[in-house]
């Protein structure tokens, strides 16, 4: 997932249903994961950056927090 000025943010792979994060970029993304959920903050703004049909990526904003999240159907 590249940002806007083409800056990598985060790597996700994905196999048999299990996803997981490469490390990519200048930060360190923190990444909600079907089988490894991070607890998104109350009144975090939702934006939905991809969708398919396995999967969606949405990002989470919380002031200059953001959390990835990879949801799944």
């Amino acid at each position: 997932m590249n940002d806007l000025l083409g800056n990598v943010q985060l790597i996700i792979g994905n196999a048999g249903g299990t996803y997981w994060v490469l490390p990519a970029g200048n930060n360190a993304a923190r990444v909600s994961l079907p089988q490894q959920q991070i607890q998104i903050p109350a009144g975090a703004t939702r934006s939905q950056i991809y969708s398919a049909s396995d999967f969606s990526l949405v990002r989470y904003r919380s002031g200059s927090d953001v959390i990835w999240s990879v949801e799944t159907p």
